[in-house]
């Protein structure tokens, strides 16, 4: 339901029905809805783990909170990092801490070269388990990718691939 809304809320913009203001407004409505959901599950138990991060100027994340939130809601322990994280920061903490899966999204324009060649560095950096992907620039480049990275295509597939 909230997607297709965004989807709208787009249109609109494009068109200048509406200002960023308004999509701001109802974006963080939104964002702040789904940290406090998120918060309610405590999984410091659980076995599975799962890193969640926006690569640098990547600032578009209320798909990978939703996400956040679905693997928070299945039983999955959670680190989110947020937007705009400089790939030598990441690199550091992966290399520190386990997890099971490292998910991420990418929104913001990227070359398919660009996107390849991250994907190729995260693939090297996280070898161990399975990195998944989603966003608009997958589905514009359909990028080749490392054998360990996934694409998400939606919730359903998303929840599938964490409870393997």
């Amino acid at each position: 339901m909230v997607f297709p809304f965004f989807e709208r809320i787009g249109i609109l913009w494009q068109t200048g029905s509406i200002y960023a203001a308004h999509e701001h407004f109802v974006s963080n409505l939104i964002r702040n809805r789904l940290i406090c959901e998120t918060g309610k599950f405590i999984n410091s138990e659980s076995s599975k783990t799962i890193l969640f991060f926006l690569r640098e100027n990547e600032w578009h994340e209320l798909g990978l909170l939703y996400f956040n939130f679905l693997a928070a809601q299945a039983g999955v322990r959670c680190v989110y990092l947020g937007q705009s994280l400089p790939f030598g920061d990441l690199s550091k903490f992966l290399i520190d801490k386990p997890f099971d899966f490292v998910c991420t999204s990418f929104i913001q324009a990227i070359e398919k070269s660009e996107l390849e060649q991250y994907m190729a560095n995260l693939s090297l950096v996280f070898n161990r388990n399975k990195i998944l992907i989603s966003g608009r620039q997958i589905s514009i480049h359909k990028p080749k990718l490392p054998f360990n990275v996934a694409v998400i295509k939606n919730s359903n597939d998303f929840i599938r691939k964490i409870s393997v």
